[in-house]
């Protein structure tokens, strides 16, 4: 089978930034890129003060150990379970009967009950993202035994009723759950301006939407960036299509999407939290690799600023948070030459961390206020 798009794919490691006191600019927390984890963890589990508690789930990772380091400073107590770490970090316990429910969990030494907690992180553990993207690289008895913590922290919302999650529910995390296509729609109806998009089978079809915007126009494959087989994974770099291409007729064999490339200015992410919207501004037309996509990093000469959004990009932005059902997402956008944005995408969560370590927005302050 021939498919259109497949000479996009490349091999894609996590970009390993320099020392800051290379760059041509400073960030506004250069301490922060010189370690691989900033944020000390104390051990695969942790409760710090007494309830009500915010539960925090995940692995050990940057976002969680500075949300620790936060809620600490704030003196609020928390309970940390390292969820890639299973029953080393924590131990569960869910009792239903017709006298109601009964829910603790064994950490740290220490036993909580469920209805202390009253605020729940999310951050999808690495061992169920991998579950989620790659079940091949299992045996069968690491699936059974993974799936039944994925059913555990799938279900946990249905025993707490009353917390409140960040981003959301596990299920609105996942994979599989993020409608890209869809959200295109959903982000025109909440009043973004988004670049024309088609999607077609039909070469001839894609090759006059190629004219009408005399050549700007990107591959987007919005069922998933990343395609993993077996330990490898590749992502699509952004690229500009060529109508001479070889593969240009296989087009024919799937759906495929193209969207009008935006002549930026520079870039934005904006981060929602509960409400709160934090922007910044990416200068990524002043380097060559991160002209077409500023995730193409390069951090020593591309410079983050914070920004402040206007009120109209403000509102769409609650708006389309409420339609999908989360507390927090990062919004992509492409500032035309003219300043006006286009949306991009959003993504659940986003890695935000980088995003303040870079700009300085405060991410971790509004999140711990939240929590």
């Amino acid at each position: 089978m021939k498919l259109y798009g497949l000479e996009f794919l490349r091999n894609s490691p996590e970009p390993k930034p320099t020392h800051p006191q290379n760059w041509g600019w400073e960030p506004a927390h250069p301490e922060w890129f010189v370690s691989d984890m900033p944020f000390a963890l104390h051990g695969p589990s942790e409760v710090f003060g007494h309830a009500p508690y915010t539960l925090l789930i995940g692995n050990g990772s940057a976002e969680i150990g500075a949300l620790t380091e936060g809620l600490r400073e704030q003196k609020k107590a928390f309970v940390r379970v390292d969820w890639d770490e299973f029953s080393e970090s924590s131990r569960w316990s869910l009792k239903l009967s017709s006298r109601g429910l009964v829910g603790q969990i064994h950490v740290a030494e220490k036993t909580i009950s469920l209805n202390k907690i009253h605020s729940v992180y999310y951050e999808p553990p690495t061992s169920l993202i991998t579950l989620e993207r790659q079940p091949e690289i299992f045996s069968k008895v690491e699936k059974i035994f993974l799936n039944r913590w994925r059913s555990l922290v799938l279900d946990l919302h249905a025993f707490l009723p009353n917390a409140k999650w960040i981003p959301g529910y596990p299920q609105s995390i996942l994979d599989d759950s993020q409608r890209k296509l869809a959200e295109v729609q959903i982000a025109n109806e909440c009043g973004f301006h988004v670049p024309e998009t088609q999607l077609t089978q039909d070469p001839k079809e894609a090759t006059k939407f190629l004219k009408k915007h005399k050549g700007k126009v990107l591959f987007r494959d919005l069922a998933n960036r990343l395609v993993f087989q077996g330990d490898n994974s590749q992502t699509y770099r952004t690229e500009l299509v060529d109508p001479k291409s070889e593969h240009w007729d296989n087009i024919i064999e799937t759906p495929t999407v193209f969207q009008k490339y935006i002549d930026k200015k520079s870039d934005v992410r904006a981060v929602y939290v509960d409400g709160k919207i934090l922007a910044c501004e990416i200068d990524s037309q002043k380097n060559k690799f991160s002209k077409l996509d500023w995730r193409e990093y390069d951090y020593a000469n591309v410079k983050y600023r914070p920004i402040q959004l206007d009120a109209k990009t403000k509102a769409s932005i609650r708006k389309f948070n409420k339609k999908v059902g989360l507390k927090m997402g990062s919004y992509d956008f492409a500032v035309s030459k003219s300043g006006k944005l286009y949306f991009l995408e959003m993504n659940r969560p986003g890695a935000w961390l980088f995003i303040e370590g870079l700009s300085g927005i405060p991410i971790r302050k509004a999140l711990v206020k939240s929590l």
